[in-house]
């Protein structure tokens, strides 16, 4: 399989004001479509996709998303077209990333260990680390109860190893704001709520750069 290496500044231009977003897919590897999108989007643009990727059956493998200068954002996943997916050439990504599938429910998902903690190197954003039982849905999930904590990632490295979901996002509030401690207290309850019989790993157990530590997962170009 091809690798991905850690740079995006020649992923594709800055997107003018006449063409403010716009995505593509090329084939990847025999299994895997590579989608690129990129543009202007509302905040919880990444979990409307998210979820109209796994109701057409198109499995998130690997990710990355980044909020670059003026609102804009990069992104690109790696995609799994399971039994009864369309033709991933045929998908409007832009209209599912604006509108979500329709009648499109969270689905359960369980976590197996999760990590919170402020990551300075991010001005004070939330660092989440999570991991649990991959499934249709999973991310689109996770990323739709944190914006009922009005949490929304600037950043997120997503990635599949076997049958497990290791996830890593840089979380702030409503246009850019850092987190409240109400949204904080409110996303405690939500990972809780996935995880009945795990608590939060301490701070003090893991290393202290994690935070800021890359994930093994780099974004392509």
């Amino acid at each position: 399989m091809p690798s991905l290496v850690n740079d995006l500044t020649h992923f594709c231009p800055v997107p003018s004001s006449e063409r403010s977003r716009d995505a593509e897919v090329v084939p990847w590897t025999k299994d895997l479509h590579l989608l690129r999108i990129w543009g202007r989007f509302p905040p919880g643009w990444a979990g409307l996709l998210s979820l109209g990727l796994s109701h057409a059956q198109l499995a998130i493998v690997r990710g990355y998303a980044r909020k670059v200068p003026e609102g804009h954002w990069l992104a690109e996943f790696q995609l799994r077209p399971l039994p009864g997916a369309p033709d991933p050439q045929a998908v409007d990504y832009v209209e599912l990333a604006l509108t979500g599938p329709i009648h499109a429910e969270r689905e359960p998902i369980v976590l197996e260990s999760y990590f919170v903690d402020r990551a300075p190197d991010h001005g004070g954003a939330l660092f989440l680390e999570v991991r649990g039982e991959d499934r249709m849905g999973f991310l689109g999930s996770l990323l739709d109860g944190l914006a009922g904590a009005s949490l929304f990632p600037e950043e997120m490295r997503i990635e599949t190893r076997g049958n497990v979901a290791f996830d890593r996002f840089q979380l702030r509030g409503l246009g850019g704001r850092l987190p409240s401690e109400d949204a904080r207290r409110a996303l405690d309850s939500f990972l809780e709520s996935l995880t009945p019989r795990v608590r939060a790993a301490p701070v003090a157990a893991r290393p202290a750069s994690s935070a800021a530590r890359p994930s093994s997962y780099a974004p392509t170009v």
